[in-house]
């Protein structure tokens, strides 16, 4: 089986804290995250 590799649209206005480094902001944005209230920090959202 051949594995089908599909380019995102990047989120042009994503909305992020300027503490979050170049490289996550990038991959959030290429998973569709428009901003900061999306991000699941917790504990438990890590485990």
């Amino acid at each position: 089986m051949i594995t089908q590799l599909r380019r995102r649209p990047l989120a042009e206005d994503i909305d992020l804290p300027d503490t979050v480094p170049p490289l996550l902001r990038r991959l959030y944005a290429h998973g569709g995250v428009k901003g900061a209230q999306e991000l699941e920090r917790s504990l438990s959202g890590l485990l």
